[in-house]
């Protein structure tokens, strides 16, 4: 989990992130994101729903062991963050492994 720390941060400085379930599945629609990285204490049917949009768009899922106030610590910013989709990776080698 440190590694998934180290490499969203640099996300989160160097790349593009968009937060939240609403503009997370707006983009699986009309866009296609690098990833999508949901909290450990995300809700079920928001989790199933990600993971099925993911599947039709072969976007990879990651389902974090962070809960939702570390994850929205771990993206600076002052509130939770439960879901998150990363648009572009920046300087990041997030991605790296996930395909």
């Amino acid at each position: 989990m440190k590694d998934l720390r180290e490499k969203l941060a640099s996300t989160v400085n160097t790349g593009k992130i968009v937060y939240g379930y609403k503009e997370t599945v707006e983009k699986l629609y009309f866009d296609s994101p690098l990833l999508v990285i949901t909290s450990a204490n995300c809700p079920s049917p928001m989790n199933d729903r990600l993971k099925y949009l993911c599947a039709l768009n072969k976007t990879p899922f990651l389902h974090s062991g962070e809960n939702n106030q570390d994850l929205g610590g771990i993206c600076a910013r002052p509130h939770g963050v439960s879901v998150l989709a990363v648009i572009n990776a920046g300087e990041s080698s997030i991605l790296e492994g996930l395909k």
